[in-house]
């Protein structure tokens, strides 16, 4: 059976890995999912948006506002 792996990094050096994975260190600490969850569901769309270079809608109302500024562009 291979040896189990230890991690004996600092908890500096966790804390930017588990920062790389877009988890704030912070709002997982506080034992409170909820909260911890959103934190990450937020920062994770962000990613998508510079990605993608566009905004996520969210709701109808925002929808039909980008339909509205759309069609004044035109």
């Amino acid at each position: 059976m291979p040896a189990i792996k230890t991690f004996d990094h600092t908890t500096e050096a966790l804390f930017d890995i588990l920062r790389s994975h877009v988890i704030d260190p912070t709002t997982l600490r506080t034992d409170n999912f909820e909260v911890f969850f959103q934190a990450r569901h937020k920062a994770l769309l962000n990613r998508i948006e510079k990605a993608m270079g566009k905004f996520i809608i969210f709701d109808t109302n925002q929808l039909k506002e980008a339909e509205a500024f759309e069609y004044e562009e035109e």
